[in-house]
């Protein structure tokens, strides 16, 4: 992974587990800290895939910083931090984000005084390959990873016991051993397995993937720009989705809250939508309310009908009533 700047820095696991939900801010409408990824360009083209990537079926997540006119022209651009899933094409992306970043087209920053006027600002640009976007790579362990999801289908007993051999040599990588883990997890989940020992499980995943990039402007009303590498990003958004939900049936708010919260970032900078995080901003605002967090849990469940009708799905009915507390709840907080 590529990153440049004394700002970025890397966030250890050892706390993973033990975060405040405040201290993800998904919301404007709950904080004061402005998004420095929520202005979006009126007109943006896509990067041309790099072909080396293409070929070896490479994906990656790039993050830019831009110089914008006063016209909302982008006078340059730079990579700030960037990642690809594979290690043997670290920096692949950045020169097709910078050539595809300084074509955005963005609405001018207005001043207090109504003028037009020069301004930064960020972006995520997102390397996918169609049919491949939730895929994980698997580098040299591709192939038997294969075999083993047919396995895992067929005969999940067998499957159980060729991971653990693997598991327990010495040949995986980290987020090898992470993937493995996870399924070995969702396995045992899907088989009855006492919640404890499956939580066991997908937390021993995390610990092998889990770090995140955090960027900070330097400019005190916004928030962190907070990422993590590609491929880590995607089999968070399997693994960190059931972790949350078994935390839930434990009523360990606090760690479903943010395992819903960190899906639901990675999600949000992505601009992916799939059925998956419908579940995540439910969770998340379940969570959110029963911590009293009225404000995160009414704008999750709001951010959940929006996505339930952009994919066509329906938001349970049981949740009606709650949507309508934490609602009235919140503009009790404003009023007061």
């Amino acid at each position: 992974m590529f990153f440049s700047g004394e700002i970025i820095s890397e966030k250890n696991s050892t706390d993973l587990f033990f975060a405040e939900p405040n201290e993800i801010d998904l919301f404007p409408a709950c904080t004061k800290l402005k998004d420095p990824l929520e202005i979006r360009p009126i007109r943006q083209y896509p990067p041309r895939y790099p072909r080396r990537a293409l070929e070896q079926g490479v994906q990656g997540t790039v993050l830019v910083k831009l110089n914008i006119s006063d016209e909302g022209k982008v006078l340059s651009s730079e990579v700030i931090w960037s990642s690809s899933d594979n290690p043997k094409y670290e920096n692949i992306f950045d020169k097709n984000s910078i050539e595809a970043s300084k074509r955005f087209i963005y609405q001018p920053k207005i001043n207090e005084y109504g003028d037009k006027i020069a301004s930064k600002s960020y972006a995520v640009i997102v390397f996918t390959i169609e049919g491949l976007e939730e895929t994980l790579n698997l580098g040299s362990q591709t192939r038997k990873f294969n075999s083993l999801r047919r396995m895992m289908r067929d005969d999940p007993e067998k499957f159980l016991i060729e991971v653990e051999k693997l598991l327990s040599g010495k040949d995986l990588s980290k987020i090898q051993r992470a993937i493995y883990l996870y399924f070995k997890g969702l396995v045992l989940y899907k088989r009855g397995a006492k919640v404890e020992k499956v939580i066991s499980i997908l937390e021993d995943s995390q610990k092998n993937y889990f770090q995140t990039y955090t960027y900070e402007t330097g400019n005190f009303e916004d928030k962190n720009i907070v990422l993590m590498g590609n491929n880590e990003s995607k089999l968070h958004t399997f693994n960190g989705i059931l972790l949350g939900q078994l935390y839930m049936e434990q009523s360990r708010w606090n760690e479903a809250a943010f395992q819903s919260a960190s899906v639901i970032r990675i999600a949000r900078n992505q601009n992916m939508d799939s059925p998956r995080f419908l579940q995540a901003y439910i969770n998340f605002g379940i969570s959110a309310y029963n911590l009293k967090h009225w404000c995160q849990a009414s704008e999750s469940w709001k951010s959940a009908n929006e996505l339930s009708k952009k994919i066509q799905r329906t938001l349970p009915e049981w949740i009606s009533p709650f949507i309508a507390e934490a609602n009235k709840r919140r503009a009790l907080e404003t009023v007061e």
